[in-house]
């Protein structure tokens, strides 16, 4: 009984992230691609669930209610207020405070602007045109020179052209960049690609921004870097940042086109590791207080965490899990993974369903973890097979045939994301992972230990994060070696939606005869 609760469970939750998918489709007009997904939707509830349902009517009217909520919770997100400022382009200048983190480039700086007022100056649409400053609401991006750099709580006068951002075309053969789409997940429809910034009063937003929770998070998290920076210098510190904070900014383009083509760019960016890091840290330093106080402790570390790297959707899905796991903890409860991943695909889309759709390191990672649960224990058992070949030559010291077997498991079902947003295949990736991911959890223990004892002595961090410099440089030298591999990554043109649906539906099948 428990195992049919939880199908159902596993099945309408799914039902609502079709939905969403859906309705993607179907603004895009991909009718024939919606026509596939419904009929391989409808073979599988025929095939896995129908079978054991006793009221087919009921189920079925409820499985269609959900879809259909999912469809209409995406076009719901689309919904344009009457001052929204998508209702605008064209030469304009903008009044608005600067409401998220600050990302400062080598030559310019992104703000995201929480929107004010607006004067159209110069439009397409000379319906459109504003000779006096217009209140109007929404948020935009804004690339402006590198200096003066303003911070989070700062409001802005900006002038430039106002847009809608395209499609980026790729000049290195690589798939063409949605950077509309890109930035929908984000809620942000406009962009200022060169623009005249200086500083606005407003006094009531100023205060109120900059006398808030944010203000001091991001203020100590720019502390943080910089004390990173000092340490380190570059490229250590820059790789540091990313295993920490999550943030790629102090990578330079080689070394970043290096992490790429050996597959390691998966160990810069905030995932499930470090969410069990932070649940094993606090229950470890607060192991005196009773269980539920400990559990309620890391549930606040884990969300200060989240916010302090930024809360992308890879971080906030893993933070999910990590909560319901806590819960399942407290609670007394068994913690199934498929539910807890399902159920935070589930909650991230409820609040943004276009994360599901346009954001490709959620789906990444969810497609790994999916990876990890269902092949990862097969994968493992298979290599270790007494007398085989893989056995011989992936020992199990220094969690060697773990690393393969977990990077492969994670690739079968990534796979097909890669080919079809990135077009290339890393044919060194599944060594390059064995090599490197053992350093990764010292690296970071030592990076962040530095950066601690800074605060009490800077030659104690420098001490200190001696041995993180010399993980840190064991790091890059792999990326360099396997990236100089002839033919260490292939271009790869041929990945398509329908090649991709194949490869799924044959996976899910294979899962179904497993589980059988």
């Amino acid at each position: 009984m428990a195992g049919l609760l939880k199908k159902f469970f596993l099945v309408f939750l799914g039902d609502f992230l079709l939905g969403i998918f859906v309705g993607e489709m179907f603004m895009a007009g991909e009718f024939f691609r919606i026509f596939l997904v419904l009929i391989l939707t409808v073979f599988f509830l025929w095939k896995i669930l129908l079978k054991d349902v006793f009221e087919v009517r009921k189920f079925l009217c409820a499985f269609l209610l959900i879809f259909v909520c999912g469809i209409f919770r995406f076009f719901w997100s689309f919904a344009l207020l009457e001052d929204d400022v998508r209702r605008f382009s064209g030469e304009a200048t903008l009044r608005g405070c600067i409401k998220d983190e600050v990302d400062v480039r080598e030559d310019k700086v992104k703000y995201v602007l929480e929107m004010r007022e607006i004067m159209i100056w110069k439009s397409h649409d000379v319906l459109s045109e504003l000779r006096n400053f217009q209140k109007v609401s929404g948020k935009v991006l804004v690339n402006a020179p590198r200096y003066p750099v303003f911070g989070y709580g700062d409001c802005l006068q900006v002038s430039g052209n106002l847009e809608e951002p395209g499609i980026i075309e790729s000049e290195s053969g690589f798939r063409d960049f949605d950077y509309g789409k890109y930035l929908a997940r984000y809620d942000i429809y406009r962009v200022i690609f060169r623009a005249e910034v200086s500083k606005w009063v407003d006094g009531e937003a100023d205060y109120d921004l900059k006398s808030g929770f944010f203000y001091y998070l991001y203020k100590a998290k720019g502390d943080f870097s910089l004390r990173i920076s000092r340490i380190f210098g570059e490229p250590y510190g820059g790789l540091l940042q990313g295993l920490l904070l999550g943030s790629r900014r102090g990578i330079d383009d080689v070394l970043m086109e290096k992490f790429n083509i050996t597959g390691l760019t998966h160990i810069i960016a905030i995932s499930g590791w470090n969410i069990t890091m932070v649940i094993l840290v606090m229950g470890f330093l607060l192991k005196f207080l009773s269980r539920r106080a400990k559990v309620l402790a890391s549930f606040a570390g884990v969300v200060l965490f989240v916010l302090f790297v930024g809360a992308s959707a890879s971080v906030v899905r893993a933070a999910v899990m990590g909560v319901i796991s806590l819960m399942a903890v407290m609670f007394g409860r068994a913690y199934f993974v498929e539910i807890a991943l399902v159920l935070a695909a589930f909650l991230m889309n409820l609040w943004n369903p276009k994360v599901l759709v346009y954001d490709v390191g959620f789906q990444l990672s969810v497609l790994a973890t999916m990876g990890l649960v269902y092949f990862g224990g097969i994968l493992k058992a298979f290599i270790g097979r007494s007398g085989s070949f893989l056995a011989k030559i992936l020992p199990e010291r220094f969690a060697i045939r773990e690393s393969f077997s977990m990077s492969l498991a994670a690739q079968i079902c990534a796979l097909p994301i890669i080919l079809l947003n990135f077009g290339r295949l890393s044919i060194v990736s599944l060594v390059a992972n064995i090599f490197v991911l053992p350093l990764i959890p010292l690296a970071m223990l030592f990076g962040f230990l530095a950066v601690l004892a800074s605060y009490v002595a800077d030659f104690l961090g420098i001490f200190i994060g001696f041995f993180a410099y010399i993980l840190l440089w064991i790091v890059i030298f792999l990326v360099k070696f396997f990236a100089a591999v002839p033919f260490a990554s292939l271009d790869v043109g041929w990945m398509n939606f329908y090649l991709a649906v194949l490869w799924y539906f044959l996976l899910i099948l294979w899962i179904r005869k497993a589980a059988t």
